[in-house]
């Protein structure tokens, strides 16, 4: 009581009550503020619901969906507001994010991090659990401000359809990332920026072969290769803009370096196919598509829409040993041979 008053000093009107239930009571308050420690969050709420108050929960407003379910479902039965107090969502700046979000299209690639070396951790390393590493307190870093970028990414992206992570537990069941598990999600965040989904990634880093000394080695001759594609781009972009001044004289070949089949597949599929095939293999390819003459090109790109066209009818036949699956086949082994 002593730290409301306090608190209040100096404020007209305003009243200090320190039992919940006597709050609850009161016909004169319509809502509450919840802020307690996390742990006490649901129990609180739960009262206030029960007794018709508008509840404004402060983030995170449960430990688990269960919980906040069950306050969801009182609050609709007693026909008052649950809300939980993630501030930032309701910005300016953040409505005018998720307007912008809607019309540039298919996000590929987002890194929310929000972090820091906490300042109780070396106290838990002697043996002394503060309350940050305390799970009976619903506490943690993402209880507490791994929170925000949990919220952001799913409020713009919508909930995710799977989660990889790499941790180890400590003693409370908290994770911790290490050394080790820094390095291999450091490892899911370059195949990510490769294009890679969370399956494959996953396969490439559990499987019996992987080494992290080659895994890092074929990132960057993956990178050199697309640092290589874009210093050709730019110079097709720097010598368009000098032939509209008059300045330059292009080739028709020229305009289109760095716009050919051979650049597309590498930025497209080039980290995938290297993982299934290997460097060679997908280096030989490339160089053999470049090779090609206009005129072949063609011709292979001819032979392209025929094996759809005649898979899409075998597919329709259902016949796997039938004549158009079997020109199909053979068209295949035609195009591979360039």
């Amino acid at each position: 009581m002593e730290t409301a008053l306090a608190f209040s000093e100096g404020i007209p009107g305003v009243e200090c009550v320190t039992d919940l239930d006597e709050l609850a009571a009161r016909s004169d308050v319509d809502a509450v503020y919840i802020a307690s420690p996390n742990c006490f969050h649901a129990d609180q709420a739960r009262r206030m619901l029960n007794a018709g108050k508008h509840v404004l929960l402060e983030k995170p407003a449960c430990p688990d969906r269960k919980t906040f379910a069950e306050l969801c479902e009182l609050a609709r039965k007693n026909r008052v507001v649950l809300l939980e107090a993630m501030r930032p969502a309701f910005t300016p700046g953040f409505q005018a994010l998720r307007a912008a979000v809607s019309r540039v299209g298919a996000v590929r690639r987002v890194s929310f991090l929000y972090c820091q070396y906490s300042s109780r951790y070396d106290a838990y390393k002697r043996g002394v659990v503060e309350n940050a590493f305390d799970p009976t307190l619903c506490n943690g870093a993402l209880m507490d401000i791994g929170v925000y970028c949990a919220h952001a990414l799913t409020a713009l992206f919508g909930p995710p359809e799977r989660v990889l992570a790499a941790a180890q537990r400590l003693d409370n069941g908290y994770r911790c990332y290490g050394p080790r598990e820094v390095d291999r999600l450091q490892q899911i965040l370059f195949y990510r920026r490769l294009g890679m989904g969370l399956a494959q990634i996953r396969e490439i880093l559990d499987g019996p072969d992987f080494t992290p000394e080659t895994a890092m080695q074929q990132h960057l001759a993956r990178l050199r290769q697309e640092q290589e594609n874009l210093a050709v781009l730019i110079a097709t972009v720097e010598k368009t803009l000098q032939s509209w001044k008059g300045e330059y004289q292009m080739t028709d070949q020229e305009k289109f370096d760095g716009l050919t089949a051979a650049h597309r597949n590498e930025a497209r599929y080039g980290a995938e196919l290297r993982s299934r095939y290997g460097e060679a293999a997908v280096e030989a390819a490339q160089k053999k598509l470049c090779a090609m003459k206009p005129e072949e090109l063609q011709v292979q790109q001819a032979l392209e829409q025929q094996i759809r066209d005649l898979l899409a009818r075998a597919v329709a036949e259902g016949n796997p040993a039938g004549e158009t699956a079997q020109a199909a086949c053979a068209a295949h082994a035609r195009w591979i041979q360039g």
